[in-house]
C-alpha cells in the first residue's frame, strides 16, 4: 500500500501541533507511482509529489520546500519561526547560501522576529523579489535589502502586513471597468440633472468659482429634462461637496 507524508507547512503544522487558518495549498509526497497531481476545490489545492521530492527530516528542509511550493504564508511563517533555532536556521542557509528559498526565509525571519542571524551579509547572488507580482499583490518599487540580497515587495510593515494572492477571481475583477457599470446602471450626470435646487446655495456666491458655476448651470437648465427625486438629491451633494472643497 502506497504511503503519503505531508510535507511543507503540512509537515510543520503537524509536527509542531500549530493551530491556524488553512493555507490555500497543502503537498504530500507519496511513493506511488502516479507521478504528480493536483486535486483543487474551490481554488484550495492538494499537490502529490513522487517520493523524490521528499525534502528530508528536517524543519528546515521543510521550510525550504514551503517557500518554494507552498507559497509564502506569512502568519503562519511567523508561529513556525517560534520553533526554529536561530543557529539552527542560520547553519542551514550556510549550505547553500545563494538559494532563492533559503535567502527568503533568512529575510523573513529577521523581519518578522526582529532577530538577526549570526550570519555575514549576503555578498553573492542576483538580487531577487521577495514577493512573484504574478502571484502577490506587491509594491511597485520594492525596498532592497543588501543584507539578504532580497527586494522587499511586500505591502506592509511588521505591525500590520496584509498579503492578498492573486488568484484568477481577483484577475478577473481587475479587468472590470466599474466607472462604465456604474455610469450604465445609474446614469447622474451633471450636465442632464442640474436644477436650482442642485447646488442648494444657502448665502450669496462670494467666491468666482462659485458664481461662475451656479451661472452655468441656471443657463443650463432650461433646456435640462427632468430627473428623478434621487437624481436630484445626489447632484445636490456633489455639487455641494464641490463647492466646499474650493472655497
Amino acid at each position: 500500500m502506497a504511503q503519503t507524508r505531508g510535507a511543507g507547512y503540512r509537515f510543520l503544522t503537524d509536527k509542531y501541533k500549530l493551530r491556524h487558518i488553512a493555507h490555500w495549498r497543502s503537498s504530500f509526497v507519496t511513493d506511488s507511482k502516479t507521478g504528480r497531481h493536483s486535486l483543487i476545490d474551490n481554488d484550495v489545492r492538494e499537490e502529490f509529489y513522487p517520493a523524490r521530492n521528499w525534502p528530508g527530516e528536517r524543519a528546515c528542509d521543510h521550510l525550504e520546500f514551503a517557500i518554494k511550493y507552498d507559497g509564502i504564508n506569512l502568519a503562519l511563517l511567523c508561529s513556525l519561526f517560534r520553533h526554529i533555532e536561530p543557529q539552527e536556521l542560520a547553519d542551514f542557509i550556510l549550505e547553500h547560501p545563494v538559494s532563492i528559498p533559503r535567502r527568503k526565509l533568512w529575510f523573513l525571519y529577521e523581519f518578522f522576529t526582529g532577530t538577526l542571524l549570526p550570519l555575514e551579509d549576503a555578498d553573492k547572488g542576483n538580487y531577487i523579489l521577495l514577493l512573484d507580482p504574478e502571484e502577490y499583490y506587491t509594491l511597485k518599487n520594492g525596498v532592497r535589502s543588501s543584507r539578504h540580497r532580497v527586494i522587499n515587495n511586500l505591502t506592509g510593515t511588521v505591525a500590520f502586513c496584509p498579503l492578498i494572492r492573486r488568484t484568477d477571481r481577483l484577475k478577473q475583477v481587475e479587468q472590470t471597468n466599474f466607472i462604465e457599470q456604474c455610469a450604465h446602471s445609474m446614469p447622474i450626470h451633471l450636465n442632464c440633472c442640474a436644477e436650482r435646487s442642485a447646488i442648494s446655495i444657502q448665502r450669496k456666491p462670494s467666491h468666482p468659482l462659485q458664481l461662475s458655476i451656479s451661472n452655468q448651470l441656471l443657463r443650463e437648465e432650461r433646456n435640462l429634462s427632468p430627473c428623478s427625486h434621487l437624481q436630484k438629491q445626489m447632484i445636490s451633494v456633489s455639487a455641494q461637496g464641490f463647492l466646499s472643497c474650493r472655497t
